[in-house]
């Protein structure tokens, strides 16, 4: 009886175990680069918004009350309302803010019902509808801040990464101070 072996040396053209090795290296990276592409929101994206928050020329202090903005209809968008509302519960102080959350649905957005909206990802929301009511908000979807959706946006993976819409901010009346500016990357 012949006996059949699967031994990598065998086979045609002798791949080299260091190459696949690689690959299956760069496939993990991938893989878990696209994972954080909508990773959930953590404590240090929460502590980045609270310095970020203390910047804003109309500073805020002490309690400031984060309107955390989902889609009803989305599991994904209400799944992180709900993360970002329980680490949040009690109250998130960093600095000299202290955030608590307010869960707003998409539907049922009102000026003034917050100090500053936290636009949760999987939310479809036009890129004019909180500039034209004046709600500035900040988001871990940088591309939400792209197309003019929300003010500021947050990456703290691999590194920390602030992004402001220079347009949106000034539509919204959001203004930081200037040593602020000087710490993040504005777009139009």
């Amino acid at each position: 009886m012949v006996k059949a072996e699967n031994n990598i040396r065998d086979w045609p053209g002798k791949i080299n175990r260091t190459k696949i090795r690689t690959g299956i290296g760069l496939l993990c990276c991938l893989l878990v680069m696209a994972v954080q592409a909508h990773a959930d929101v953590s404590t240090r994206d929460m502590q980045v918004v609270a310095r970020a928050i203390s910047f804003l020329e109309s500073a805020h202090s002490g309690e400031v009350y984060l309107g955390i903005i989902f889609d009803p209809a989305n599991n994904r968008s209400l799944q992180q309302a709900a993360e970002l509302t329980d680490m949040l519960s009690g109250g998130f102080q960093s600095g000299s803010v202290t955030l608590t959350p307010i869960s707003v649905p998409i539907t049922d957005l009102n000026p003034g019902e917050a100090d500053l909206y936290f636009l949760t990802e999987f939310t479809d929301v036009k890129s004019t509808d909180l500039p034209e009511r004046h709600l500035p908000c900040v988001t871990v979807d940088l591309e939400q801040v792209m197309n003019g959706t929300c003010v500021m946006g947050i990456r703290t993976v691999p590194k920390v990464e602030i992004v402001v819409n220079r347009n949106t901010a000034e539509i919204t009346g959001t203004y930081f101070a200037s040593v602020f500016r000087m710490m993040i990357r504005e777009i139009d």
